[in-house]
């Protein structure tokens, strides 16, 4: 089992553990009300202790078969519905197979809603089952406060709340400002008496993989979170799960941890003092005598003694999936194992590199060449799903129209209609297939010839030939299933691919392309000549100077999707350093008159995150000396070998420097490359405090994005993992792409 693979049954098991404990503690509530009724509602009735034996052992009991335990509720009348924030479901559908989670005992899964429709949802479900019970999944956060408060407006009755993935210090008493004198917060189930109770659990789930390579946290717009609101809670979440993989998953610290950027830099404070937590709770753990000889004489002797008991067993201890035993408020109850692993090094992985969003933000504004990038630039990848135009996978839609055509339709609906509402029909298209599995990180250029070859082997196996027996016959009949499903897969995406191709050929993109390579390549012999659409509206409009300013305005008049025009704008700020007054104010009115008034709010939001700022003396030579420095520019020839033809020639700035960091045993020598980063650099080293096991040298690596992590990048990384006998682990706060980032600010 990878490390992937443990991450996710870990996770699986430990969601199925808080569930489960949750429903203990709805048995424990309806025992107490069946006993107060018993005694004639005697207030002197109380609730069973959680510290007793008899809690002990329905507590191990959950552990073991929180499942069946789950299930055998359900069966005597109850019905569980869990209702999650849009992130924590996204969490949840990658952990989870389509209705595995039914299959578990759970009646139903939904997105916390808005108010009509909630009451309409509830008092339709409620009347299945004798009792129903609402579970809320969120993250200890103001806004998944907020969305509780408009949720539990419709929910009469005491509300249980698992946070993933820890009730942070400040959440209840945020909770509770949040919601009123009305409500009483609680951890757990407590001895307190209130109006309308809300029980708070904890979920040690953190991640879940989207790739065999990378883990995703789920948080949506965590780095416009910091940039734009300085709200640093992506470092906090991030400290946690890597916390988290290092005393479950990887049996120990990572040796060192290098932090690029601010937020990465934060992850490392958190992390930092974690480990002193963890030790000062294992001193008042042990006795008050410590061990002088230990390295670290704070350690005790029972503490020592029991270490070296726990490093005989960790092997077989590293390979269980086992969780820490939880009380019903989420506490630890006194477990130190996992506490223990975060005193050593580990064996699995022993160098980590965190990579904040803002020390590389190239990346995300080039084009990605596979088909997997195509599809995710054009329309959209969200979660390993697409909104495609409805007729094209059918194949009925027809060639993309041309940009002539699509400005005309435009202009028509803008002029023709006043009360314009986009009535464009559309088809959600989950890309889970093996074929496109095969299709995606191939060229895009190259998959017209793939699915050719394809074509022909499924045309082959349709033959039947001489069939005489009843075995080659009934084996004929199920190749025949086979080849009917990859049949229609094939179809699926030779109409997509060709609906898309004509929009890789069309005028627009090549002007993209074209003024793409210009601002990467620092050139400014840009021939307006060159483009059509430049030469049409060159006879129209008095064009300005730049030949790069007057491509944008080219863009804009043809009305190309808004997001690439942000896309190229941002990435001329990143590589010129700024871009100068006078050309912005030209783009943003161009924009205004051509988008919508709306759009000021997004350049607001740009500016303000830093990816788009003025200098009036822009020169590029920060970049130039950066893509020598890292070898960004590769030549198309030579780029085959390397990741770079993911990008089109070229290397993403953020693996290049995980490259380097990898291969220099000392950070310092890379000082120059540092500097012209433009952001803090610190590295942490965690000392093996404790006595481990005499392994095999540390295989794995792990590489940090706080702030998000492309497509591409993903594609980067996997294509390292096998030309290297090392594992680089991809962990990230999110997916994104030029449509995340630049969403409507409006």
């Amino acid at each position: 089992m990878s490390l992937v693979e443990q991450v996710a049954a870990d996770a699986r098991a430990e969601l199925i553990y808080s569930l489960a404990n949750v429903v203990g503690s709805i048995e424990q509530l309806q025992s107490r009300a069946a006993a107060a009724t018993a005694r004639g509602n005697d207030e002197t009735a109380d609730i069973q202790d959680l510290n007793n034996p008899k809690t002990t052992v329905l507590d191990t009991k959950i552990r073991h078969d929180g499942t069946q335990y789950i299930q055998k509720f359900v069966s005597e009348g109850n019905a569980i519905h869990l209702n999650c924030t849009r992130d924590v479901q996204d969490l949840l559908n990658h952990l989870f197979k389509e209705n595995e989670l039914i299959k578990i005992g759970i009646t139903s899964t939904r997105i916390i809603q808005t108010q009509t429709t909630r009451r309409r949802t509830r008092t339709t479900e409620t009347t299945d089952a004798n009792q129903s019970y609402e579970l809320y999944l969120l993250r200890p956060t103001f806004e998944d406060a907020a969305l509780l408060k408009t949720a539990l407006c419709y929910d009469r009755n005491d509300c249980f709340v698992i946070c993933l993935p820890d009730i942070s210090d400040m959440f209840p008493d945020m909770l509770q400002g949040v919601l009123g004198k009305g409500f009483t917060v609680s951890r757990g189930i407590t001895k307190q008496a209130g109006n309308r109770v809300v029980h708070l659990y904890s979920c040690n789930v953190h991640m879940a993989p989207v790739e065999s390579c990378a883990l995703s946290m789920f948080l949506p717009q965590s780095f416009e979170a910091f940039y734009a609101h300085s709200d640093p809670a992506a470092s906090w979440f991030f400290a946690r799960a890597l916390e988290h993989l290092e005393s479950r998953i990887f049996d120990g610290v990572v040796h060192r941890v290098t932090c690029l950027g601010h937020l990465s830099r934060y992850s490392g404070e958190i992390l930092l003092k974690s480990r002193r937590d963890c030790a000062a709770e294992l001193i008042i753990t042990g006795t008050q005598r410590s061990y002088g000889a230990s390295d670290m004489p704070f350690l005790t002797r029972e503490l020592k003694k029991r270490t070296q008991g726990e490093t005989q067993g960790a092997e077989e201890f590293s390979n269980s999936t086992s969780t820490t035993q939880t009380t019903a408020t989420g506490r630890d109850t006194g477990n130190i194992d996992h506490r223990m692993r975060l005193m050593r090094q580990s064996n699995i992985v022993d160098e980590a590199v965190l990579i904040d969003r803002r020390v590389d933000m190239v990346t995300p504004m080039c084009l990605n060449f596979t088909y997997e990038g195509l599809i995710d630039n054009l329309l959209g990848v969200v979660h390993g799903h697409v909104r495609v135009p409805s007729g094209v996978i059918e194949g009925s839609a027809g060639a993309a129209s041309d940009i002539l055509d699509q400005y005309r339709t435009t202009f028509s609906q803008n002029t023709n209609s006043e009360n314009r509402v986009p009535t464009v029909d559309s088809t959600v298209l989950p890309l889970n297939s093996m074929l496109y599995r095969e299709l995606r990180c191939l060229n895009y250029s190259e998959v017209g010839k793939h699915l050719h070859q394809r074509a022909l082997q499924v045309h082959k196996g349709y033959e039947r030939g001489d069939l005489t027996t009843l075995d080659e016959m009934d084996a004929f009949v199920k190749k025949f299933k086979s080849l009917q499903q990859e049949h229609s897969e094939l179809s699926v995406h030779v109409n997509l691919m060709s609906w898309l191709s004509s929009i890789a050929n069309s005028d627009s993109r090549q002007l993209l392309h074209q003024l793409e390579d210009s601002i990467l390549q620092s050139t400014t012999d840009v021939k307006l000549e060159d483009s059509k659409l430049a030469s049409i509206t060159a006879k129209l409009f008095n064009k300005p100077c730049d030949p790069c300013v007057a491509l944008f305005l080219d863009l804009i008049f043809w009305n190309v999707e808004v997001q690439q025009i942000y896309r190229l704008l941002v990435l001329l700020s990143q590589t010129r350093d700024g871009v100068k007054s006078s050309d912005l104010n030209s783009i943003k009115r161009a924009i205004v008159d051509q988008y919508g008034f709306d759009q000021l709010l997004v350049l607001q939001k740009v500016e303000q995150m830093g990816l788009l700022r003025i200098n009036d003396t822009p020169d590029g030579l920060r970049w130039s000396r950066l893509c020598k420095k890292l070898n960004l520019l590769v030549d198309r020839d030579t780029g085959a070998a390397d990741y770079a033809w993911i990008f089109g020639g070229y290397a993403p700035i953020s693996i290049r420097l995980f490259q380097l960091i990898v291969l220099a045993n000392n950070v310092s020598s890379l000082q120059q490359e540092f500097r012209l980063l433009n952001c803090p650099v610190s590295v942490l080293r965690q000392k093996n405090d404790l006595p481990s096991n005499a392994r095999n040298k540390a295989s794995a690596k792990l590489l940090g994005f706080l702030g998000g992590v492309t497509l591409g990048e993903i594609a980067a990384v996997a294509s390292l993992n096998q030309k290297r006998g090392e594992q680089t682990i991809l962990l990230t706060t999110n997916v994104v792409n030029m449509r995340s980032i630049f969403k409507d600010g409006s």
